[in-house]
């Protein structure tokens, strides 16, 4: 299963929009043979009490019942054509083991999201145009429950928008244009905003970013400027005349140390937002953090972390992994010890520190998580 930033870019993307409308479940096992479908949506009930309509367009339309979701960044082969039909068949055979006479419209249907796909690899799989949808979509014989989406196809409407945003090249750049220019406040293009910022920040720790990628880049380069702006404004209006300062503009790969400014920036500012003072003390202390992956795992953290315990919590957690290799301990101890004493004065934390490093690291973490 693919694990490239726009997978997980289009999963989370497709789980943030559908949540609201019923259970989403990323990386669905399929019983029998290790496999997993990307996402499996189930919406909510008809009869539920104040169930909302899933206003999405088109997407909304393909997830009116059960279906699994399969995004893909560039054509599926015939290989993955078939393991995706035949994770459906699995899914759909264990659905007759729980109910003896299931009625097929509730059967969930597989939709293939591609960027493209030509004319013969379509004939090959015995796709038609489906019925009553859009151009673009496309279905294999009924027995197989299995739909195309071919994006660079559909027609450029606001009901295909957020399918659209999951195309390539040209197609996605203009969805992304779309997105800047929705009348704001809007969740969703708020929420678009920020995942494409979290994409844009996931190519760019990739070194060399693929060069099929750097046209994706330039485009969600708008996307950043943009959300810049907001954090900026969100600053003024906290009362602190900040920003995410973003380097000189470009369409390509950055320096590390450049991506590690930018993660740094994006973390230091959910962090002030959501914790004020404590939040400033802590993005200090993770400047002496070297592991940019580390940083981003807790920019990207953040997003959904609350509270400060939930912070501190996931930081002990992670200590193992970021010390299995090297020695990093005087990088993770001064976000350690504010985490555990966010009112400290620095001079206790540098006096902490400074005992505290002529342990082995696990006796120092240990009498870190002592402290109060």
């Amino acid at each position: 299963m693919s694990r490239n930033p726009h997978d997980q870019f289009a999963k989370q993307f497709l789980e943030e929009l559908l949540a609201p409308f019923g259970r989403v479940e990323l990386s669905r096992e399929i019983l029998g043979e290790a496999r997993w479908v990307d996402l499996w949506f189930q919406p909510e009930p008809q009869q539920t009490p104040n169930r909302p309509s899933i206003d999405l367009g088109l997407l909304g339309t393909l997830t009116q019942a059960p279906c699994l979701l399969e995004p893909y960044r560039n054509p599926p082969d015939f290989e993955a054509v078939r393991s995706c039909v035949s994770k459906r068949l699995a899914v759909v055979a264990d659905r007759f083991r729980q109910v003896p006479a299931p009625i097929e419209a509730e059967l969930p249907q597989l939709w293939l999201l591609v960027p493209t796909l030509s004319p013969s690899a379509l004939a090959h799989c015995g796709a038609i145009p489906a019925r009553n949808l859009p151009q673009g979509c496309y279905s294999l014989p009924p027995i197989f429950g299995t739909h195309f989406v071919v994006i660079h196809k559909l027609p450029k409407t606001p009901d295909t928008l957020w399918l659209r945003l999951l195309g390539k090249g040209r197609c996605q750049r203009e969805a992304v244009r779309e997105i800047l220019a929705l009348p704001s406040p809007n969740p969703r293009r708020d929420l678009a905003l920020e995942l494409l910022v979290n994409w844009k920040i996931a190519l760019d720790t990739i070194a060399p970013t693929p060069s099929e990628e750097e046209e994706t880049l330039m485009a969600l380069h708008q996307a950043y400027l943009e959300w810049e702006q907001k954090t900026r404004r969100l600053g003024e209006l906290e009362g602190e005349q900040r920003g995410i300062q973003i380097g000189e503009q470009r369409g390509i790969q950055i320096g590390e140390q450049q991506q590690r400014h930018m993660v740094l920036e994006l973390a230091g500012l959910e962090l002030e937002l959501k914790f004020g003072e404590p939040g400033r003390g802590l993005a200090q202390a993770l400047e002496a953090v070297e592991g940019l992956a580390d940083l981003y795992e807790l920019a990207k953290a953040l997003k959904r972390l609350t509270t400060w315990a939930e912070v501190r919590s996931w930081w002990g957690d992670r200590l193992p992994v970021m010390m299995a290799t090297g020695d990093r301990l005087e990088q993770w101890l001064g976000v350690a010890l504010r985490l555990q004493l966010p009112a400290a004065e620095e001079a206790e934390i540098d006096r902490l520190q400074q005992d505290l490093k002529a342990l082995p690291w696990e006796a120092a973490r240990a009498q870190v998580w002592e402290l109060d």
